[in-house]
């Protein structure tokens, strides 16, 4: 079952921004080795809360979080595990800055 969490840190606050801390709405840029506080918005939590009661889900014994897309300040982005900027010529078009390394199967034998 997956629970979404979308939030962003505006220029202005906004509803949906992340928390500083202290309990402040941030604005801006994330800095390197900074931390926001993030939540489940009412309205999801609501549409998941009849699912959650239905299979009688009253405690949670771990929680993944799956982070899949980061956009930065320069537009470059990450998404699902492959970076990317705004291609100058088409603003609809993104351009991959690198290519995702290949995993290779190694077995090791005897």
């Amino acid at each position: 079952m997956g629970i979404p969490i979308h939030f962003r840190t505006y220029t202005n606050p906004a509803d949906t921004n992340s928390m500083t801390q202290h309990g402040d709405k941030k604005t801006g840029v994330l800095q390197p080795g900074e931390v926001v506080k993030v939540k489940v918005r009412d309205q999801a939590m609501r549409a998941w809360g009849e699912t959650l009661r239905r299979y009688q889900v009253e405690d949670l014994d771990r929680v993944t979080l799956d982070l899949r897309a980061v956009y930065f300040h320069d537009q470059s982005r990450w998404m699902y595990g492959q970076e990317s900027r705004p291609d100058p010529n088409n603003p609809h078009k993104r351009i991959r800055i690198s290519a995702p390394e290949q995993k290779v199967n190694q077995r090791i034998s005897d």
